[in-house]
């Protein structure tokens, strides 16, 4: 007993430097304490891991190109999305749209088989690269983040994925850019990196996203399988065009208590909702609610000739 308590406390008077530590973090014959088997424990899992990156973001609300401290990833969207990359054959997600790293974090804590490719190109702040060097610390062989535009990195990876020098992605969630033009091009672009019939969420559906959708469709590039609206006034309003039956994939919601859309809460000023919040919590001007939300989950129409050789 004497030695055995004798050799902990040397380890502990002695650790190792910080590259012995992340050869551990990294090495493959140890096992997590703990790792979440069903879906409710991966949905605690993940939550934990945002308040951490909350707090790690609240450390940032100097910085006045971020407006808001949490990443607005709605539960509906981590239920849906956590049950797809949980699924038998999913072992590469890649995702426009980084962020705070909500997204990311909730596949590599909900999904401990599969590994992250993020793509961001750090605009909304210092925050962007700081939680992705530490969930690089915390998930050292599952976790890439790739600094740069879309445009760029996006089709550099299907290169890659196309020469087999990376293997492709089974889930892919485009989040970035709201511009319509820049939204189709990561869906063309990530066509090219996208294993056959990978699920694509696509979020932000009722804004500049959910115009390239409508023409990647026309084109014939993709399908929605899935649309969700959640109409949060007190009255529904016109569903338009976007929310009729669109071949049947279309679930409509009204959603006054504000369910499935909840509000984002706003910590400094910005243009977009033109007041200030300040450190102090409050509710009435420290919530930012848009009346409709819309997002969803399509799949590419086909497979790229190299994609069928790798299914």
């Amino acid at each position: 007993m004497f030695l055995t308590a004798f050799a902990a406390t040397a380890l502990i008077t002695h650790p190792p430097d910080d590259s012995d530590a992340l050869l551990l973090l990294d090495h493959k014959d140890l096992h997590d304490r703990w790792k979440p088997r069903t879906h409710h424990d991966a949905l605690v899992s993940v939550y934990q891991m945002w308040n951490v990156l909350d707090r790690m973001n609240f450390a940032t609300l100097h910085n006045h190109s971020l407006p808001w401290i949490y990443g607005y990833l709605r539960p509906v969207q981590l239920e849906a999305l956590l049950q797809v990359v949980r699924s038998a054959g999913v072992s590469e997600y890649c995702e426009v749209g980084f962020n705070g790293g909500h997204s990311a974090v909730a596949v590599l804590t909900g999904a401990p088989n599969v590994s992250v490719r993020s793509f961001d190109n750090s605009a909304y702040g210092a925050h962007t690269k700081h939680n992705a060097e530490f969930l690089k610390s915390v998930f050292p062989s599952r976790f890439s983040f790739i600094d740069g535009n879309s445009l760029r990195t996006v089709p550099q990876l299907a290169s890659r994925v196309h020469a087999r020098a990376e293997p492709p992605c089974d889930v892919i969630l485009i989040d970035g850019s709201h511009k319509t033009p820049d939204v189709k091009k990561d869906l063309h672009a990530f066509r090219g990196a996208a294993r056959c019939h990978a699920p694509i969420f696509m979020d932000d559906l009722e804004a500049g996203p959910g115009n390239a959708v409508d023409e990647a469709e026309r084109d014939g590039l993709l399908r929605m399988r899935q649309w969700f609206v959640y109409d949060s006034r007190q009255r529904p309003g016109k569903k338009g065009n976007r929310t009729a039956d669109r071949l049947g994939e279309t679930t409509y919601l009204h959603d006054p208590q504000r369910v499935f859309n909840p509000c984002i809460r706003w910590f400094v000023h910005t243009r977009a909702v033109n007041f200030e919040c300040h450190l102090q919590w409050d509710e009435k001007r420290c919530a930012f609610c848009p009346p409709v939300f819309q997002w969803g989950i399509g799949q590419y129409t086909r497979c790229n000739h190299h994609e069928e050789n790798i299914r």
